[in-house]
């Protein structure tokens, strides 16, 4: 048992003698008394007793490090997503406004690329599957890498 300490304030007194009963009426296996304040410090001194259920992985705070980062990470770029999503609506505003404005000078000019795009794309098919397939790989090689990196 602890000894008791010289308390200037009242409270820590009462809070000091309440943890004390709850301590011995616990070793005693005394029967429920009709104080609340010790009753809630018996059931932490019966708590601290037991035993843990399971034991927590060797690498459970470096997890929770990480998780932590990775929220805090999240939350410093929050304001640089919101301005591109910005920029991005702003783009779209200012390019159809050009494109309704200016009328059939972008319809022809559409009309020549599609066509120009058309004949490059039947010459060169074989080709382009080939850069769509290398870019799906490296987007998806980008991806691995930055699930790893968020695990570790």
């Amino acid at each position: 048992m602890n000894a008791p300490s010289n308390f200037t304030d009242e409270h820590f007194s009462r809070e000091w003698t309440a943890q004390e009963r709850a301590l011995r009426s616990e070793r005693a296996d005394a029967a429920s008394g009709d104080d609340e304040r010790v009753e809630q410090y018996r059931f932490i001194a019966r708590v601290l007793r037991q035993s843990p259920i399971a034991d927590l992985p060797a690498d459970f705070a470096r997890e929770v490090a990480a998780r932590a980062d990775a929220a805090l990470a999240y939350e410093d770029q929050r304001l640089e997503i919101v301005l591109q999503r910005l920029l991005l609506v702003l783009l779209f505003t200012v390019g159809a406004a050009f494109a309704v404005m200016g009328g059939d000078i972008w319809r022809f000019a559409f009309s020549a690329m599609s066509r120009f795009v058309a004949g490059f794309a039947s010459n060169w098919q074989g080709d382009w599957i080939l850069v769509a397939a290398i870019c799906l790989a490296i987007t998806w090689a980008i991806e691995r890498r930055r699930e790893r990196l968020l695990e570790s």
